[in-house]
C-alpha cells in the first residue's frame, strides 16, 4: 500500500471526492513507481469521467467501483449498450 486517506463528509462542502482520488493518484505517481506496478482501487465516488481520463492517458491501472450504468462502445454488430448488458455476455 502506498497511499491511503479517508474522507468524512461533516461540513456541507461541495468539495467531489473524485478529485480527492485524482489527488491521491499524483501523490502515488510523485513516489516513483511505474504506473503498470500500481493499482489504484476506489469506492464509486471516483466513477468519473475527468478520473478515468487522468488515469488512462497515465498509463495508470485501476479498479473503480462503478455508480453508473454507462453507455459502452458500439459492439461488433454497431449495437449500443449499457455496461451492465455488455458485461452480462462476458464469459
Amino acid at each position: 500500500m502506498l497511499d491511503l486517506s479517508t474522507h468524512v463528509r461533516d461540513d456541507g462542502t461541495t468539495d467531489n471526492e473524485h478529485d480527492r482520488w485524482g489527488e491521491q493518484v499524483e501523490r502515488v505517481a510523485a513516489l516513483g513507481a511505474a504506473p503498470h506496478d500500481v493499482v489504484h482501487v476506489m469506492d464509486r465516488e471516483g466513477d468519473d469521467y475527468g478520473l478515468f481520463a487522468q488515469l488512462l492517458s497515465a498509463g495508470h491501472r485501476f479498479v473503480i467501483r462503478l455508480a453508473h450504468n454507462r453507455l459502452v462502445e458500439a459492439d461488433a454488430l454497431g449495437e449500443e449498450a449499457k455496461l451492465e448488458q455488455a458485461l452480462a455476455h462476458v464469459q
